[in-house]
């Protein structure tokens, strides 16, 4: 045996080098922690979601017997139930789970990476004996400080992702295993990592499909393709199960697209933009936003029309080398296989992209960079050494940067509309809402004026500017604006329930009162209009039925704050102080400000 052909021998020092990439990860997302929640799924997912404030046997059933927020993601709401049992509602506890998350994430693909890239060494014994661990070193590095991942850390609403992603690498990972010694405890070990990485979010159902792609190249499986098909039906059948819940799940919430909203020729070309669109931002992160919107009007363009030549060509170009350089189209199918999902071919939802869609797709790219990096580094190891510096510098502070632009809604919406400022009626919604937060009221009604268009039947905008002029005291103008987005919908609840809310302010009782009694004719399960209904009757002096109303929003929603406080106000002015007492204890375990508000 030559010496090159000599197994790499273990070093000491490269013990230290998966840790140094989850660490300088770390130091790189330190904002994260400080950031606030933001007002896109935060609060549907955690600030008000009645599921996760307890671990109760009805709520954990309800995580896996219900679609919350268009979703069926049981584990996801597990782990923002154990968040709550930990902090309450205290963002830093979310945010450093993330973190953690994404941490243990980088230290799989060092171990993925080094698992494949050392195969690969096995099989070609001209590459340099230490070039798998550096090489899996620069892989976990790349992933674990690129910008472009930082929506899915950043995003308290995105854990989902990383749950995602923790165990569709811990299943690849045992997969190497099992494609190398076949057992029956692997192969379930397998399989159930894979079910649990669906119920985190259900993108992984590429899942089966990059088994097949890793027996094609470097396994070489292939030639047995039947029998190799077939160990994968169990982890088909499950991924098209959970791919039927999914499209279930986002039907039921309206999200699914029709083909008169989203015609398939953009489709087609926006899933081809798409795929050049993320591999020119893995290159250059720049320019990243929150939120890129649909732009119909670009399915024939120039831009749209090159991504779709280079689409070809990638594909051709693989095609064409297969033999002599087989892992080139291992690594494009890897990328469109588990980009296909979110590619809008289904469309789902009102962006034309989203970083947070590559978290697991850039793994391909990233390990193809790495790793011929790593092999020219070997014959240029001053130049291409600084270069590689230099670079994790680069990637370090863009990462750093962009997790500071997650700090608020306001923060990260001003961003999104510097990058994106055309037809953005999302984030302009979503803009008018934090400074309607924030109580910037003038500037809240300028975005939400923005945020509407005579092309689009959007009621929000007319929602939130009623609610701001409400908050303004010009009651008139927001019962205008009220009834303008009622003529959109007249079935949604929310705005029955606070335009009975303007009414009585006004002092029209009958009126404030036939409006909330609405909203609860069309949902009996919507807590915040008995909460409402509770305040109407407690300014009429009727304290018992006051009680009852309040007892029942707090009954959907035993731990909301609000509720609790309102409750509370109701029990102070009946004199039933043992009551009160309870409620003052569950309302001071939420928020001091709320509880002082009580008074």
């Amino acid at each position: 045996m030559t010496e090159n052909s000599s197994p790499p021998k273990k070093k000491h020092w490269s013990r230290a080098l998966p840790w140094l990439s989850v660490l300088l990860t770390l130091l790189a997302y330190l904002p994260v922690v400080n950031n606030q929640f933001v007002n896109w799924d935060d609060p549907n997912y955690i600030q008000f979601n009645p599921v996760i404030r307890s671990l109760a046997p009805q709520n954990l059933w309800s995580m896996v017997s219900n679609f919350h927020s268009g979703y069926w993601i049981p584990l996801t709401w597990l782990s923002y139930a154990l968040d709550f049992q930990l902090g309450l509602l205290e963002p830093w506890i979310y945010h450093l789970d993330n973190l953690i998350l994404h941490g243990l994430n980088t230290l799989f693909v060092f171990f993925l990476s080094l698992k494949l890239f050392t195969f690969v060494r096995e099989k070609d014994s001209k590459l340099p004996a230490d070039w798998p661990v550096f090489s899996a070193f620069g892989g976990s590095l790349l992933f674990g400080l690129h910008p472009l991942h930082v929506e899915s850390i950043a995003w308290a609403a995105e854990r989902k992702d990383l749950l995602c992603g923790l165990f569709f690498l811990s299943s690849l990972l045992v997969y190497m295993e099992l494609a190398a010694r076949p057992t029956r405890k692997k192969y379930s070990l397998c399989l159930g990592l894979f079910f649990l990485a669906l119920i985190s979010k259900p993108m992984a159902v590429s899942l089966p499909l990059v088994f097949i792609l890793l027996d094609y190249w470097p396994f070489r499986r292939s030639n047995k393709f039947s029998s190799v098909f077939l160990e994968k039906t169990p982890f088909f059948l499950t991924a098209l199960l959970a791919g039927w819940v999914a499209f279930l799940s986002q039907t039921q919430v309206g999200a699914s697209w029709g083909l008169n909203q989203s015609p398939l020729s953009f489709r087609i070309m926006n899933a081809c933009h798409s795929l050049i669109f993320y591999l020119f931002k893995l290159l250059v992160p720049v320019k990243l936003a929150a939120f890129y919107p649909i732009l119909l009007e670009k399915t024939f363009s120039p831009d749209y029309f090159f991504s779709l030549l280079g689409v070809l060509l990638i594909t051709f170009g693989c095609f064409i080398y297969r033999k002599k350089k087989p892992f080139l189209l291992t690594a494009w199918l890897f990328y469109v296989i588990t980009l296909g999902p979110v590619l809008g071919l289904v469309q789902v939802g009102n962006q034309a992209a989203g970083d947070r869609f590559t978290y697991i797709p850039s793994l391909a790219p990233i390990l193809l960079a790495s790793g011929v990096f790593f092999q020219l580094l070997s014959q240029r190891r001053l130049i291409l050494g600084l270069l590689g510096i230099l670079g994790a510098g680069f990637l370090g502070y863009g990462t750093f940067q962009q997790s500071s632009v997650w700090k608020d809604s306001i923060t990260l919406w001003e961003n999104t509309l510097r990058v994106c400022p055309l037809n953005n009626l999302i984030v302009h919604q979503n803009l008018g809402k934090a400074y309607e937060d924030a109580g910037r009221h003038d500037e809240a009604l300028s975005k939400y004026r923005d945020a509407q268009n005579p092309d689009h039947n959007f009621l929000q905008p007319l929602w939130g500017e009623g609610r701001v002029l409400s908050a303004m005291g010009r009651l008139d103008f927001s019962i205008k604006k009220f009834r303008e987005a009622l003529a959109l919908n007249p079935h949604f609840p929310p705005l029955h329930s606070d335009l009975g809310m303007v009414y009585q302010k006004k002092g029209l009782e009958k009126e404030a009162m036939g409006e909330i009694q609405e909203a609860i004719r069309l949902d009996t399960n919507y807590a915040e209009a008995y909460n409402h209904l509770g305040i109407i009757y407690r300014s009429q002096g009727q304290e018992k039925e006051s009680l009852e109303a309040f007892q029942k929003a707090l009954f959907l929603d035993p731990d909301n704050p609000v509720y609790l406080r309102e409750c509370l106000k109701t029990c102070q002015a009946t004199g039933n102080f043992k009551e009160a007492l309870n409620l003052y204890k569950a309302l001071s375990s939420h928020s001091r400000p709320l509880l002082a508000s009580a008074f």
